[in-house]
């Protein structure tokens, strides 16, 4: 699976918290927010240095990198969930990611484990190839 298909299956999926996501999957989509996150903030840098409004260079960073995070909430809570299926977790696991500081550990750690093949959340999924 390259960065691209795994991007499109979780835009695709983004309200669909059943079945499980592979560890590529998983780790991909979350290359591809650290990838987004640093092209708004340099859009937003290039943007105020074009306009000469370099003291509010901050601003604009921030709004574009809101917006992305916005767009990629669901997404990201549903692969989440669906990472955490595939390793014979339950989806209430996400929840360890409210604990500050050490939530979001707690979560990489769970989601860098095995995947589980007789996991009980394991769906079959026939138009997977679809997406």
């Amino acid at each position: 699976m390259n960065i691209g298909e795994a991007v499109r299956k979780c835009y695709y999926k983004s309200f669909n918290a059943t079945g499980c996501a592979e560890r590529d999957e998983f780790w991909l989509f979350f290359v591809f927010k650290i990838a987004g996150v640093l092209a708004c903030a340099f859009a937003g840098s290039l943007f105020a240095n074009i306009i000469g409004a370099r003291e509010f260079m901050a601003y604009f960073m921030l709004t574009l990198i809101g917006i992305f995070y916005l767009t990629t909430i669901p997404a990201t809570i549903c692969v989440t969930i669906r990472r955490l299926h595939d390793t014979g977790k339950s989806g209430f696991y996400i929840l360890f990611g409210l604990i500050p500081y050490l939530g979001s550990l707690i979560i990489y750690i769970l989601a860098l484990q095995r995947s589980e093949p007789t996991s009980a959340y394991r769906v079959k999924e026939e138009d997977d190839e679809d997406f």
